[in-house]
């Protein structure tokens, strides 16, 4: 865009001075938060990772008490059987 100012002809830009350097900036700011965010949500991916493989850990160990209980009794079952067949 040209002004006329007299005898001076200017060439104005419709940006106003820096604009391009301050757009960069805030650009690099919201980067740096997005970045941010990212970082939060793998940390809470991992931490969800972690507390489901607790979660596993704790019904596994559940079942194979459950299995160890199962067992014994089928263990006391089979000597009532055999204690019932010997009284006959």
């Amino acid at each position: 865009m040209k002004r006329n100012n007299g005898q001076k002809q200017e060439i104005v830009s419709r940006y106003p001075p820096n604009f391009g350097t301050q757009l960069a900036y805030v650009g690099s700011i919201l980067v740096t938060i997005g970045d941010a965010i990212a970082t939060l949500g793998v940390a809470i991916d991992l931490e969800q990772i972690q507390v489901e493989e607790a979660n596993q850990a704790l019904a596994n160990e559940t079942q194979q008490q459950d299995m160890a209980a199962i067992q014994n009794q089928l263990a006391a079952l089979q000597k009532e059987i055999q204690a019932l067949k010997n009284k006959q």
